[in-house]
């Protein structure tokens, strides 16, 4: 119950999850060597007793290495290390929490940022619902490891977004995602994202910050999260490395799917009588 209450607290707040914690520290080791290949992880147990988390969440932390074949679950035996993380843009994604997330585990450094004129970035405008006349506000991020660089993103806002956040929340260093932000300063919830992903050659300031060969080919993530009233808070265009980012999207069957899927056998079986 106390690591349930704890996690609980740490959405409230906008903090890191419980279980990201936990996958950053496994992720880690594993890199380092710590738990090589062919090692056993630590069991649900201990992770609970290490983190002081509850068993779900100490099991959703090894889920998704499992995910990235990184891990494989033995019945009996336990969780075993099969490969080392491949990059560290790699992740996977099963909702909106693991969208904002889990996407991008480094901190981000700020390469500017300020106010432009919307008609001089009409797809940011489009998706904020702003006219050609009106500002927003752009910035350029980038996450790393100690190698390189991975991904780079343009950042679009809302001026009065903007204008709740702390003098320096936008500047320097950035822990987590831009939206976290939102939510735990302006006092709102993003209900919905959006994501396109397309390819594009790298050229200008985004070759400059990924540091490749300007035409180097990179895979584009563009994103509008939005409120429950339909309001979109935050546009951002993600270029991904393609030699150090691996995106891993999971897809279920939806109860529903399965009900109606249900009610037609009933309704052959019905019919055939």
């Amino acid at each position: 119950m106390r690591g349930e209450r704890r996690e609980l607290g740490e959405r409230a707040s906008g903090r890191q999850p419980a279980y990201r914690r936990i996958l950053d520290q496994l992720r880690t080791r594993i890199s380092r060597g710590q738990y090589p290949v062919g090692e056993r992880l630590p069991t649900d147990e201990m992770l609970m007793a290490e983190f002081g988390v509850c068993r779900y969440t100490a099991r959703a932390a090894v889920q998704v290495l499992v995910n990235d074949d990184i891990v494989r679950r033995y019945p009996g035996r336990g969780s075993f290390v099969v490969a080392t993380p491949a990059t560290s843009g790699q992740w996977a994604v099963n909702s909106l929490e693991d969208l904002i997330d889990q996407s991008f585990a480094h901190t981000a450094r700020v390469h500017g940022g300020g106010i432009v004129a919307a008609r001089d970035f009409p797809e940011a405008a489009e998706a904020l619902g702003l006219a050609a006349g009106q500002s927003l506000y752009r910035m350029m991020i980038v996450r790393e490891d100690d190698a390189a660089p991975y991904t780079c993103s343009e950042v679009h806002l809302p001026l009065d977004l903007v204008k709740q956040l702390p003098r320096l929340a936008l500047a320097g260093r950035i822990k987590g995602q831009i939206v976290r932000l939102l939510e735990h300063h302006c006092r709102l919830s993003v209900h919905r994202a959006r994501q396109v992903a397309s390819a594009e050659a790298a050229t200008g300031v985004v070759a400059e910050l990924l540091r490749v060969p300007e035409g180097t080919p990179v895979l584009v993530l563009e994103r509008r999260y939005a409120t429950r009233e339909d309001r979109v808070v935050e546009h951002t265009r993600v270029y991904c490395r393609s030699d150090r980012y691996r995106q891993t999207v999971e897809f279920r069957r939806s109860r529903n799917a399965d009900e109606s899927k249900q009610r037609t056998k009933t309704g052959d079986r019905h019919a055939g009588t």
